[in-house]
Parts: C-alpha cells; structure tokens; sequence
C-alpha cells in the first residue's frame, strides 16, 4: 500500500489502506467475475495484478504495486524450468 506518491506526495495509512483494499476488491470482482471454468490460476494473478495496479494508479497518482510475497511460501515458476536435466 503506498504511503507516499511520486505525484501525490504524502499519503495518510487510513487512506492508503482504504484506497488499496477498496482497488483490490474491485479489481478481484472485475477479474474473477469474467474468469472461465478451467482458468490457470497464474493467469488470473496476472489479470488481477494489472487491473488492480491501473485501479490504483488513477485513485493513488504515482502509485504501484509490487510482487506478491509470502514468507514461507514458495514461488512456483509456470514454464521455466529450473532445474534441467543434463544432455546425454
């Protein structure tokens, strides 16, 4: 959640919580509510990503959204293999 804008200047911790939760919940109800039965979940993140950040961005001017990051979770690269097996 921003706390400070490059355009905006300073951002009050209530506005900033309020903005983002609010952004995020559109934005998952945007999301979510046109997704198809079967949709990979890495897509879904990245539609959610990227609406939630526009929705922000117009609400917060100069603000911007991160990665995602849980500790104790552990992120699982889709199509990118880490460790390949050597050629023979």
């Amino acid at each position: 959640m921003p706390i400070r804008t490059s355009i905006q200047g300073e951002v009050s911790l209530e506005d900033a919580r309020e903005a983002s939760a609010d952004m995020a919940n559109r934005a998952a109800f945007q999301v979510l509510s046109t997704a198809h039965p079967g949709s990979m979940l890495s897509e879904l993140c990245s539609r959610f990503k990227e609406t939630y950040e526009l929705m922000l961005k117009e609400k917060l001017k100069g603000s911007r959204v991160g990665e995602c990051r849980s500790l104790g979770i552990e992120t699982v690269p889709f199509g990118v293999v880490l460790n390949p097996a050597p050629a023979h």
